[in-house]
């Protein structure tokens, strides 16, 4: 739990520490033969009146295939 001001109150925010955003490196891509894209992603809960009212996911998939141009 956090103790912070908002808008010249002291409110109380609940937290929760997931692992931080990362991806494979190309050794353990080829490694695992794992697929062309990375998902990543958090969610966001929103608490009223001390329940969970709604739960907000954002989500990030990216494309790890390279493209190469030969001149």
């Amino acid at each position: 739990m956090l103790e912070m001001p908002v808008n010249g109150e002291r409110r109380w925010a609940h937290l929760v520490v997931v692992p931080s955003y990362c991806g494979l490196s190309d050794y353990a891509r080829q490694v695992t033969q794992s697929a062309p894209e990375l998902t990543n992603g958090l969610a966001v809960f929103v608490i009223q009146d001390g329940r969970i009212s709604e739960v907000r996911p954002f989500m990030k998939t990216v494309d790890l295939r390279v493209s190469e141009t030969i001149d």
